[in-house]
């Protein structure tokens, strides 16, 4: 899975996040404004464990912590 790092600090699955902010302007941890350019995504894999993970079928969000 790749990431992106929003900054807040806060890692989703980058083409996850990217949906998502095609249908909203905040983050889905903090619920604070969230923009593309305030999303660094990562050429590396990551652990899916320390990945907040969007539910597809809706704006729900699925924290595996």
């Amino acid at each position: 899975t790749y990431a992106a790092l929003t900054v807040y600090g806060n890692y989703f699955e980058y083409s996850a996040i990217r949906r998502w902010l095609e249908r909203n302007n905040t983050c889905p941890v903090t619920k604070k404004p969230l923009l593309r350019h305030m999303v660094l995504a990562s050429s590396h894999r990551i652990a899916s464990h320390r990945i907040h993970a969007i539910d597809r079928k809706s704006t729900r969000l699925n924290s595996s912590h």
